[in-house]
């Protein structure tokens, strides 16, 4: 691309909107080191316009709220687009970012339309909802949109980077903010033209090309919800920093520097070519790139001068050339990082089998040739620290579990490889390596499987419904007892909401009439002692301590209030009988689920559950003042600090009857008269 490309506006919310701010960003050729481009700088300004225009489209707008058969028909349509202009991409991010334009063809224009293609795949066959049988009743589990989210992309695969993150968001429901690299700007305006041509609603969407400053500001920005980052680990570090202020929820796909692990039997006819193309790839520049080879030592020399001939007939020049496999780095900096390590890399001892240095020719341009160091031991520094660049290791080892050790000592864990003549043995290899992502006799990244790393390699997944979900946050709604799903639905629409929903209206099943419970007493040694003098109706008499009979397996209590709630109506007294008979120690051993779902509370088969229960009649309402908590402690319970608290209180002292204005050590005040709750009889 040799014309000058401008851009004088900044892409908000779906329209070409003049910056706030003065600065400019220049794109400079890595091949000529000329200017090939300008676009605004994005402001903080800029950043709080989009956040606004991006939380008001969430909150109110239209994108949300439709169908997910809406939001497919507009993204299929991004990704169709795609599919068309995929050449005017790849040169576009080869004159940025100096990718061979072959690898851009296939990796950053079509890989990003294949990326798009397996979100909406994903969207067809997720689960937005479905209802489960809870331990107290019926629930049902939602999935719903995270809210805006802030996307901050690389400048090495942008498009396909971009793509793993606004496909799932948008289709979703959230609104997005993309922040592309200021290396590589450009593209990202060709995707903003798609988008907006597609029909995404006004607000959805919003790019800011910036730099580390205004990008740390979207980060923390309190309107974000959600950030999806790729990066450096140090950037990822930061990003996690400034984002955990507000609680931000973050995925983060950091660097790498993995291992193929060449196993003894292995072809080196095969391997070879197999290893080379992952390892060289898009100029090295890539966080899943097999920079660590291992070889076994038995044929240490026999894959040496092979990898070396390979790396060395690479063809290395001018990006956009079709026969071109190795480009020139982005940037400077990065030709003088690579430069850096090869000279740290021969003063630790390694040995230079091929490369070097600039290639002969190229004066111009920021090319670095492709290097691969022998006999490296896994402790020095090029082994160990990401270079980001063409520059290889081949590391020797004597038998497979040093080799699996070697493979796992590392800070990284994002990818790998084992290659073998025993599939089954690679398999088995490769259960052993600690890495995000693994091949066997190849190098693959599949868009419906996860994608991501271990330890400082990342949080999080993106791609297949792993990568999906993180931009889904999940809700539990408790349904009443009796309840049953309509007839003939089987679950929700693809628009996440269920088909008793989409044009007729549920029909709620008749309750199950409930029959009064049996009553069991307890044995004599499970039954408290009877206060002298002690009084009451014939249950109490009975039982004095509220725990000589128990509902057996029922569905309402003996003498349940007006409404038939299966609770006593008696404010603070029901908590009372709960705090003298149900909080007894598990009877025969059953553990305290027994007695709450079985006999000391009731069943929630009639819509109740034990925390309606605790906060509708058995307990005050937490409105009133007192809430569970303090009712605990204050109504019956001893305070935690008197050394006991609530489950160290003996059943006897659980269950016996305390002096008036007296509770266990609890201040009188907190005390209720008995039989008598403090907002009134039914204590709703």
């Amino acid at each position: 691309m040799t014309e000058l490309v401008e851009h004088g506006q900044l892409f908000i919310g779906g329209v070409l909107a003049d910056p706030l701010g003065k600065d400019v960003i220049e794109v400079i050729s890595p091949h000529t080191e000329e200017v090939i481009g300008r676009v605004p700088h994005a402001s903080t300004a800029d950043v709080d316009r989009a956040v606004a225009v991006a939380r008001k489209a969430f909150d109110e707008g239209p994108w949300p709220r439709a169908t997910l058969d809406e939001r497919i028909e507009v993204v299929t349509r991004i990704k169709d687009a795609i599919a068309v202009r995929h050449e005017e991409i790849a040169r576009v991010i080869s004159s940025e970012n100096g990718s061979p334009y072959s690898w851009s063809v296939l990796a950053q224009a079509l890989g990003a339309m294949m990326v798009w293609d397996a979100a909406i795949t994903v969207a067809r066959n997720f689960t937005y909802e479905e209802t489960r049988d809870g331990v107290l009743g019926k629930i049902v589990v939602r999935r719903e949109p995270v809210g805006v989210v802030a996307a901050v992309v690389p400048w090495n695969v942008p498009q396909f980077v971009a793509a793993a993150k606004l496909a799932p968001a948008l289709l979703t429901g959230c609104t997005v903010v993309l922040k592309p690299s200021p290396e590589s700007p450009l593209d990202a305006y060709l995707l903003g033209e798609i988008a907006r041509e597609a029909g995404l609603p006004e607000g959805v969407l919003s790019i800011l090309p910036a730099d580390r400053e205004v990008s740390e500001y979207l980060v923390g920005h309190p309107g974000i919800d959600k950030v999806s980052f790729t990066g450096s680990v140090a950037a990822g570090r930061r990003v996690m920093e400034v984002a955990s202020r507000n609680l931000t929820r973050v995925t983060l796909e950091l660097g790498g520097k993995s291992a193929a692990v060449v196993l003894p039997d292995a072809d080196i006819t095969t391997s070879v070519p197999g290893i080379v193309s992952a390892a060289w790839m898009n100029n090295g520049q890539a966080c899943v790139a097999q920079t660590r080879i291992l070889v076994p030592r038995s044929r240490y020399d026999e894959f040496a001068d092979a990898f070396a001939a390979a790396a060395s007939a690479l063809v290395v020049g001018d990006p956009l050339d079709p026969a071109t496999q190795v480009g020139p780095l982005v940037a400077r900096r990065q030709q003088r990082r690579n430069l850096d390590y090869i000279r740290i890399g021969q003063e630790e001892g390694a040995k230079i089998l091929t490369g070097g240095g600039r290639p002969p020719g190229l004066d111009r341009g920021w090319y670095v040739e492709p290097t691969l160091f022998g006999d490296v031991d896994n402790s020095m520094r090029i082994a160990r620290e990401e270079i980001f660049g063409p520059v290889i290791c081949l590391l020797p080892y004597g038998d497979e579990t040093e080799a699996v050790k070697i493979a796992n000592d590392s800070d990284y864990g994002l990818s790998g490889s084992v290659w073998t003549a025993d599939v089954e043995h690679g398999i088995d290899v490769a259960r052993r390596v600690r890495t995000g992502t693994y091949s066997v006799n190849t190098f693959s990244l599949d868009m419906l499987g996860p994608f991501g790393g271990y330890k400082n390699s990342g949080l999080g997944r993106e791609f297949g419904p792993e990568g999906y979900g993180e931009f889904l946050e999940h809700k539990m709604i408790h349904l009443p007892a009796g309840y049953e799903a309509p007839t003939g639905v089987e679950g929700p629409g693809p628009d996440g909401r269920p088909l008793a929903h989409r044009g007729r209206p549920l029909r709620l099943h008749r309750l199950r009439p409930v029959r009064p419970p049996r009553l069991r007493r307890l044995p004599p040694r499970l039954r408290p002692a009877v206060p002298a003098g002690r009084t009451g109706d014939r249950r109490q008499r009975a039982d004095p301590g509220g725990g000589g009979e128990l509902p057996r397996g029922g569905d309402r209590h003996q003498g349940a209030g007006e409404r038939g709630a299966g609770v006593p109506t008696g404010g603070v007294s029901g908590s009372a009988s709960a705090a003298k008979g149900r909080f007894r120690r598990p009877v025969h051993g059953r553990g305290f689920l027994w007695p709450v779902c079985g006999r000391g509370f009731f069943r929630s088969v009639r819509g109740e559950g034990f925390l309606r229960l605790v906060c509708g009649e058995g307990f005050p309402r937490p409105g009133s003042g007192e809430g569970f908590p303090r009712l605990v402690r204050g109504h019956g319970f001893p305070r935690p600090g008197r050394g006991h608290g609530f489950l160290g209180r003996s059943p006897a002292t659980a269950s016996r009857r305390l002096p008036s204005g007296r509770s266990g050590g609890t201040p009188s005040r907190c005390l209720s008269s008995p039989g008598r709750s403090r907002r009134g009889r039914t204590a709703r």
